[in-house]
């Protein structure tokens, strides 16, 4: 067959996470690192945590900025080859047992590790439907907590902040994370990063549009939108993408001219891409964002 791709057959997630994701980030690792990490705050809304549990900005980022990225760390593993002393006072055991923790197996292993001054942001990534459950990712980033430990134990002074982020094919609620973005969300940036024809740019867009088509979303039982947002997040994603996106409104444009203001104001708006979009639409049902911000001026101070 002409088409057929090897690439875009792998469902390995190790190829999204530990091959396409790390190469936004390795032109320029510096300039790069920094430009991904402002993204995130920026569009995603992600925060960080301070050692005593209190949220805090992303940015400013700390400089000069020592930088590492690492994928796939076994931090446990690791230091259990490398330092079983040191892991030993770090998890508080004899260092016959922390040696063993090198023969355990798989922990609970982020995908990628960034280490960005004072900042470390550490990211679950997952993009399949059959693995992505709000059950087993909490139990896996509850997990991940005591990885974090001891990578902030081991690293001293050095880290301040800490940001969990778990990214996935569509946001999951009520997740015990510091933050989430979405792959189309990582498409949507390399896009503009490396070039709409760039073969990470591709391979994510290719992928995206086969996960609406073959899995949907599996946690609202086939949705169809991409992420869901409260009223001014939504005039904001509007305000940013224009008619490139759709806005989910049971009744379209009719229901908006007869409901109050504050019925609007409390709503949570089902959003989505034109472009790959996910699952089926009735489209009387959504409304462009240019003419979604049209319709909400007249209602709602913007």
């Amino acid at each position: 067959m002409q088409d057929a791709r090897l690439d875009d057959l792998c469902r390995t997630e190790r190829f999204f996470t530990a091959t396409l994701l790390p190469a936004l980030l390795l032109r320029d690792p510096q300039k790069d690192a920094v430009a991904f990490v402002t993204w995130m705050a920026d569009v995603c809304g992600i925060q960080a945590r301070k050692p005593g549990g209190e949220l805090d900005p992303l940015l400013p980022l700390s400089m000069p900025i020592d930088l590492e990225i690492v994928t796939e760390l076994n931090v446990k593993r690791d230091l259990a080859f490398y330092q079983p002393e040191r892991l030993a006072e770090l998890i508080d055991t004899p260092p016959v047992e922390a040696v063993r923790v090198k023969n355990a197996g798989q922990q609970s292993v982020p995908d990628v590790v960034l280490l960005l001054g004072d900042l470390l942001v550490v990211i679950e990534g997952k993009f399949f439907g059959d693995r992505v459950t709000q059950e087993k990712l909490n139990r896996q980033l509850q997990e991940q907590q005591e990885e974090i430990e001891i990578m902030r134990a081991y690293l001293g002074n050095r880290v301040t902040r800490v940001a969990h982020v778990y990214l996935g094919p569509t946001k999951v609620e009520d997740l015990k994370c510091d933050g989430m973005m979405t792959w189309t969300q990582v498409r949507d940036y390399a896009a503009g990063f490396l070039g709409k024809d760039h073969y990470v740019v591709n391979r994510l867009a290719k992928a995206v549009k086969r996960y609406s088509e073959n899995e949907g979303s599996p946690n609202s039982n086939g949705a169809n939108y991409d992420q869901k947002l409260g009223i001014d997040d939504m005039k904001e994603h509007c305000l940013k993408h224009r008619a490139n996106v759709l806005v989910g409104f049971a009744g379209g444009e009719k229901v908006i001219s007869e409901i109050s203001a504050d019925d609007l104001a409390r709503r949570l708006y089902k959003v989505d891409f034109v472009v790959d979009q996910v699952g089926k639409k009735d489209r009387r049902n959504w409304i462009p964002g240019d003419r979604m911000l049209e319709l909400l001026s007249d209602k709602i101070n913007s």
